[in-house]
């Protein structure tokens, strides 16, 4: 099982390619957009904790170890709290939107040899809509990387552009580790994103790897 599949591309000079986009030669086109997310890379905050624009469930942690843009990425662990079952771990961030926006979500991820993940844990980005009670009423998730998959480099993920349901009041981007029968492991998160969608309008080239929202 691979991760270059057409909804992840990687970071480190190797080819990508992302759903809904169409690749010709070393150009492809792809959606204009409006970012929705503050402190995107995870640098401000203190110490290890993460700013206000973040909201942490079980464990996860602003890091300096291998960050993709700037000085931190967003490490995220296993809660271990569930032996014989699956529990996850995840820092989120809610933003408003209009029943009318087309969201999508995505951001880089990571795992190193020495701490990656085991067993049948997994981790993605995953697009949320919530009711007016706080109850996830939608979602959307990228692929999943799991231990089998590429370590030691950063891999671009995206849930794909959907419109909220009837009802949703809030929207979230949540980087989510998932944990199986207390297996090891963890993964960083950054330069991450939910956007506004809107009709494909411009092309950007990527030579070897860069980054298909031409954003550094």
């Amino acid at each position: 099982r691979s991760l270059v599949r057409n909804d992840t591309c990687e970071k480190d000079g190797r080819p990508m390619r992302m759903a809904a986009v169409v690749a010709v030669g070393l150009c492809c086109a792809v959606a204009a957009r409006a970012q929705l997310i503050q402190d995107r890379s995870f640098e401000l905050g203190s110490g290890s904790a993460f700013s206000a624009n973040w909201v942490v469930s079980n464990q996860a942690s602003r890091v300096t170890i291998n960050p993709m843009d700037r000085a931190r990425a967003a490490q995220v662990n296993g809660p271990t709290n569930k032996p014989n079952g699956v529990s996850t771990s995840f820092v989120y961030q809610s933003v408003p939107f209009t029943l009318a926006q087309k969201l999508e979500a995505g951001g880089f991820i990571r795992q190193n040899g020495p701490t990656a993940l085991t067993g049948q844990n997994a981790a993605y980005i995953s697009m949320q809509y919530l009711d007016s009670s706080g109850v996830v009423t939608a979602k959307f998730d990228s692929a999943k990387l799991g231990a089998a998959d590429l370590k030691n480099r950063y891999i671009y993920l995206r849930s794909g552009a959907f419109l909220p349901p009837p009802g949703a009041v809030t929207s979230r981007i949540a980087l989510v580790m998932e944990q199986v029968s207390n297996a090891t492991g963890q993964v960083l998160f950054d330069f991450v994103n939910l956007e506004i969608a809107d009709a494909i309008v411009e092309t950007v080239d990527y030579p070897g790897g860069a980054n298909l929202h031409g954003q550094n």
